[in-house]
């Protein structure tokens, strides 16, 4: 549900660009404001899993069911790094050489999220299937079933229904083109925010 609620804000952002030719700028604040929440949210479920990842260590270390939690760490940090360098890669290709911040005068230029995403071959490209390798792999570690339900009903993916052509460009389309720079950075923390939610989840539940 709350997926559903994102994109429909996403939707709103692009008719306002296409009535006005611009993003309002309550709007943008909007997704700025989303955007650090998202990222403050991130920060704290990343301690709260780290935290999990110990506990695992502690009470399995000597299991050979460890082994398999083990490679959890290191494959969900390289994803994270992974969006981290396109989000760092973006906001360069907005203007800002620190990688940090899209400035604000880039913030409702649409052209900038395009050229990015759509015309510069950047790591973008890779961000669908990273997205469903990182889905599939969750789904075969879960224990409950409830949970592997869950991911695998995760609505990043219900508006790719039976794809017409190539599903990776399809995805582009729905959640980055014409879309203002702070919305596509919103975008990619929603993202982080959900797979830290489910990598989370999937230890709590190997844990019981």
């Amino acid at each position: 549900m709350k997926e559903v609620v994102f994109i429909s804000i996403v939707f709103t952002v692009l008719i306002s660009c296409n009535d006005n030719h611009s993003a309002s700028e309550q709007i943008l604040k909007n997704f700025d404001s989303v955007n650090k929440s998202l990222e403050n949210t991130n920060e704290k479920v990343l301690k709260s899993t780290s935290t999990l990842y110990a506990e695992f260590e502690k009470k399995f270390a000597n299991n050979d069911s460890f082994g398999k939690i083990s490679l959890m760490k290191p494959t969900f940090q390289n994803f994270y790094r992974f969006l981290a360098d396109i989000k760092r890669e973006f906001i360069i290709a907005c203007g800002d050489s620190s990688g940090t911040t899209v400035p604000f005068e880039s913030e409702d230029n649409l052209s900038l999220t395009n050229n990015f995403f759509f015309k510069k071959k950047s790591e973008a490209i890779y961000l669908f299937p990273r997205l469903k390798e990182v889905q599939n792999y969750l789904n075969a570690i879960a224990i409950d079933s409830s949970l592997k339900d869950e991911i695998k009903a995760w609505n990043t993916f219900k508006l790719i229904e039976e794809p017409d052509g190539n599903e990776s460009s399809k995805f582009m389309k729905v959640y980055f083109y014409s879309v203002p720079p702070v919305a596509a950075i919103t975008i990619l923390s929603k993202f982080e925010n959900d797979i830290k939610n489910f990598e989370n989840k999937v230890l709590s539940n190997c844990l019981k």
